[in-house]
């Protein structure tokens, strides 16, 4: 249940990419997960200026996942960097769009 993490050079752009579903069954991992990673990547400067958060395999985020989604943001909002969250099921986009986030992240559909 890893998320995968990467840093593209070209695009200076930090990826988390969760595997699935968003859901209170995993996202205390997920939290441990993106703290190691902001952790691993705090150096100054920064060898990345863009935030993505990539929830293309989700189907479905419930209410403890938005919750991670909003505490992700504001976390990469103190840092002063730009964020994206990227999906593919319309349904994660409706969720996102739902809760107003589209007003504060970059929302890419791949």
């Amino acid at each position: 249940m890893n998320a995968k993490t990467q840093i593209d050079s070209k695009t200076k752009t930090l990826l988390f990419a969760l595997p699935g579903d968003l859901t209170s069954s995993n996202v205390a991992i997920y939290k441990g997960e993106f703290a190691e990673l902001l952790k691993d990547n705090d150096s100054t400067p920064r060898n990345w200026d863009v935030f993505r958060l990539d929830v293309a395999g989700a189907a479905m985020i419930d209410s403890m996942g938005l919750n991670f989604v909003v505490g992700v943001f504001r976390q990469i909002d103190r840092l002063g960097v730009k964020m994206q969250v990227a999906y593919r099921d319309s349904n994660v986009y409706r969720t996102l769009l739902f809760t107003r986030l589209d007003k504060h992240v970059e929302l890419v559909k791949i």
